[in-house]
């Protein structure tokens, strides 16, 4: 569990400030970040405004995922 806590600090620190300018600033975004924008569009939800909130949301369930996939190959 500390192994998963370091790495969500990690998504925390790596996407603190500097990706939400970079990610408005022509970098392509994945189809989790996609995704999300999409259903914020559909409840009417200013993606632009919460970037940076998104690109931590979308870190941490990426992380987690990818958690849940290893612990399932080795169990």
């Amino acid at each position: 569990m500390d192994k998963i806590k370091d790495l969500a600090n990690k998504a925390k620190g790596a996407t603190g400030g500097s990706s939400s300018g970079a990610a408005q600033g022509g970098q392509q975004e994945d189809y989790a970040d996609k995704g999300l924008d999409s259903v914020e569009n559909k409840f009417g939800v200013d993606s632009a405004k919460y970037r940076s909130t998104n690109e931590k949301v979308v870190s941490l369930v990426l992380i987690y995922s990818a958690d849940l996939v290893l612990r399932a190959r080795w169990s």
